[in-house]
């Protein structure tokens, strides 16, 4: 599959398939890039995640900014239950862009989903050792600690602190009402 999203690709560069005539000057000819993302959105469209994927990965590869293509990846791998291959992504995204906070929560999340609980409360512990971290990493913390039983002191200040950070009004709901004791309303 490799091969043939390189041929694609290749394809694309040397204007393969078109006509002879020339295109009109009025409509741009999309670049080797434009064409590689709409490649990936015809199969995400078309429900070929797997193809959908290498096309995207085929764009990063070629100089697309990881905030536009991560997204879009982590989309198509959850969408189609591909949790190792999000988190593979995210790793990645994380080398190329080491001071982005948001991506060892998202870490954190995928290694939770894959079952890695404790390795999922190490890295979030980690991460909101930062004042940098997002809000959402102190209520992950603190949803991880209640669950896991490992410090329920803990889990409650960062809940308070993911409070403090001023979330949405229906989150904050939810936190205070678990705060209390009381149950979660969604």
């Amino acid at each position: 599959m490799r091969r043939l999203i390189l041929l694609s690709f290749c394809l694309a560069l040397a204007g393969c398939g078109r006509s002879a005539a020339s295109p009109s000057p009025s409509v741009p000819k999309p670049t080797p890039v434009q064409s590689l993302m709409s490649r990936a959105e015809e199969h995400q469209r078309r429900g070929a995640s797997l193809e959908a994927e290498q096309y995207l990965i085929a764009a990063w590869d070629t100089g697309v900014k990881q905030a536009l293509v991560l997204p879009r990846l982590l989309e198509v791998c959850l969408g189609s239950g591909r949790l190792q291959n999000a988190r593979l992504h995210v790793e990645r995204a994380r080398r190329e862009e080491p001071d982005d906070l948001y991506l060892p929560y998202l870490d954190a999340r995928l290694l939770y989903a894959l079952g890695h609980v404790m390795e999922a409360l190490e890295q979030i512990n980690e991460l909101t050792g930062d004042s940098d971290a997002p809000a959402e990493a102190w209520l992950f913390q603190g949803a991880l600690l209640f669950e896991t039983g490992a410090d329920s002191e803990l889990a409650r200040s960062s809940l308070v602190e993911f409070l403090r950070r001023k979330p949405s009004p229906a989150s904050s709901r939810q936190v205070r009402a678990l705060l209390r004791g009381g149950e979660r309303h969604d």
